[in-house]
């Protein structure tokens, strides 16, 4: 989980300091993401799961938000693209999207997380085949 994680975010990802992340599914692997991405220096770190018991463990992990789907209106999508704009940048969507479930409708809400032009989304956990 700690390879994995952190690796997602310093080798694939590179992520830069100052960046905003969304990190999908807060399990052994999500929150060691977190861990990375606090290492990497990023400044927003949004951590979404259903289980709210996973937010003070993403917090020590080093999260600054946290979105149970289940409790907000709606499409998480644009929740998250809301949730990430800043200053100048008023279109939305994290720099750094990652999934980390092995769900397929959560891979596609994590790259439509992402922000348009020049967001990447890793996907870390892979969903079966079909």
């Amino acid at each position: 989980g700690v390879t994995t994680g952190i690796g997602a975010v310093i080798n694939t990802a590179k992520v830069e300091q100052g960046a905003t992340a969304v990190v999908f599914g807060l399990g052994g692997i999500g929150l060691n993401v977190i861990q990375g991405l606090r290492l990497a220096g990023a400044d927003m770190i949004i951590g979404v799961d259903v289980n709210n018991d996973k937010k003070a463990w993403g917090e020590k992990f080093g999260m600054t938000h946290f979105v149970n789907p289940k409790e907000i209106d709606g499409d998480i999508v644009p929740y998250l693209v809301n949730l990430t704009k800043r200053g100048a940048d008023q279109i939305g969507g994290a720099d750094y999207t990652f999934d980390c479930t092995g769900n397929t409708k959560v891979m596609r809400q994590a790259l439509e997380a992402s922000h348009r032009g020049w967001g990447k989304s890793v996907i870390i956990g892979v969903a079966g085949a079909g």
